[in-house]
């Protein structure tokens, strides 16, 4: 399965939701899924399920902040502002 998902205005969850905790939302998702609204069904549902994710790695843009991420190592990371190994990098004025 590959998955590149260009835009974000849905929730990259922080942690977990569920039916108990949040009745109203109606939706059981994880800590790194990406929920979003279905108009056509009236009702929130997962469009990544961090959880069982084995593919290449996708890339999302959050469109409020035009930030890009890509899901590495079961987080979420800023792209441009990723982890960068000692002495695979330099800082060029």
């Amino acid at each position: 399965m590959s998955i590149r998902l260009t835009s974000l205005r849905s929730p990259k969850l922080a942690e977990e939701i569920s039916t108990s905790g949040y009745p109203d939302w109606g939706i059981d998702a994880q800590e790194n899924d990406i929920i979003q609204y279905s108009q056509s069904s009236s009702s929130w549902v997962v469009v990544f399920d961090a959880s069982s994710y084995s593919g290449t790695v996708p890339v999302i843009k959050n469109l409020n902040t035009n930030k890009r991420y890509k899901f590495v190592s079961n987080q979420w990371i800023s792209v441009y502002e990723g982890e960068y190994n000692p002495g695979f990098w330099k800082l060029v004025l």
